[in-house]
């Protein structure tokens, strides 16, 4: 497990990765001997700094089980550089971020489930700009302005028509919004139907782009089902819902949405020696009412991740993330999530 404080100590988040090697020890020595479900959704996010920061739908099939726990640690970093103007607007991000989640579930009925979700956030200027330079340069992809960009820099800056301007050059570590789930899950034909209400609270702060200091209220449902191609067994999801963004202030400057909506769609393969691989695919609508690409249009983006049932009662996920809509999503995204079940569930 050396992994993360490694990159924790190359971008300096220290105390992250301490954090995240601690309690994941911890939760290991927590876990009796039973199991839950394994889940197959990724549950990652939008990490562009002036569109994260607010609660979107509960589209997620984590499960733990009538009267037990399920206790996850997530961590995403996040590299982005973007330019974006219009006649009345300019949008700039250049920097990196660090989001670490906190995730409790546990099962209140056969059908019901609590969930409590912290993050943790840290935006900074980083180090994986050379890196992603020279792999876009040996790849022939598009730079998108990074030749004449200065490396591991922090900046964010957005000025709306008003010509008011938002700066922030300097780094900021912060408590996220805090969410609370209620979700209810129904047996199908071939796999489960999930119905999910969200409540996120404005524990960030919005000055430190670690929330949206707005109550977000979100519902969304989730399909799971498991089928046969080519003789090999495949699981796939689908998804979506809508999130009202209840007396949202903007501390950039932009007007925010009301209203957003957001889907999700996936596949999962078995693969050898107790691993599966998973692709993903989430969309969601903007988050302000903006003509620059970063802050006001469509963020879409692909996941991948390998994950190693490392136990019955412990799951390692790995992979990373791309951008399908350039400039509103980070240009890359590393993710690894470690779940701990706390007691025996249902089949799957």
């Amino acid at each position: 497990m050396p992994l993360i404080p490694l990159l924790a100590r190359l971008s300096g988040a220290a105390v992250l990765a301490r954090l995240c090697f601690t309690l994941s020890g911890a939760l290991v020595c927590f876990v009796p001997g039973a199991f839950a479900q394994t889940a197959l959704t990724l549950d990652l996010d939008n990490l562009n700094p002036l569109q994260a920061n607010r609660g979107l739908a509960p589209l997620s099939d984590h499960w733990a089980g009538v009267d037990q726990q399920q206790i996850a640690l997530s961590w995403q970093l996040a590299n982005y550089y973007a330019s974006s103007r219009t006649t009345e607007e300019m949008s700039w991000v250049d920097g990196e971020t660090h989001r670490l989640d906190l995730v409790w579930q546990y099962g209140l009925a056969e059908h019901w489930q609590l969930g409590i979700k912290l993050p943790l956030f840290k935006h900074g200027a980083g180090f994986l700009d050379r890196f992603i330079f020279n792999f876009h340069e040996t790849t022939s992809l598009p730079q998108a302005g990074r030749k004449s960009a200065q490396n591991d820099r922090y900046l964010v800056a957005y000025e709306n028509p008003q010509g008011e301007l938002f700066y922030r050059d300097r780094p900021h570590t912060g408590i996220g919004d805090l969410r609370a789930d209620l979700t209810r899950r129904d047996a199908t034909a071939s796999g489960w139907r999930y119905l999910g209400l969200s409540l996120e609270l404005p524990t960030g702060d919005g000055d430190k782009l670690t929330g949206n200091e707005a109550v977000d209220v979100s519902l969304g449902s989730l399909f799971t089902a498991n089928t046969r191609l080519a003789g090999q067994n495949l699981d796939y999801w689908l998804g979506g819902g809508l999130s009202l963004h209840l007396d949202a202030k903007s501390h950039i400057g932009a007007s925010p949405v009301p209203v957003s909506f957001s889907g999700r769609a996936g596949l999962s393969l078995p693969l050898p020696h107790h691993w599966d691989l998973r692709a993903q695919t989430d969309i969601a609508s903007p988050t302000y009412n903006s003509g620059a690409k970063i802050t006001g249009f469509t963020q879409w983006q692909l996941h991948l991740a390998g994950v190693y049932h490392v136990s019955k009662q412990q799951r390692w996920s790995l992979g990373l993330s791309e951008d399908l809509l350039s400039k509103s999503s980070p240009d890359i995204t590393f993710h690894l999530r470690i779940e701990i079940d706390t007691g025996l569930t249902g089949d799957r």
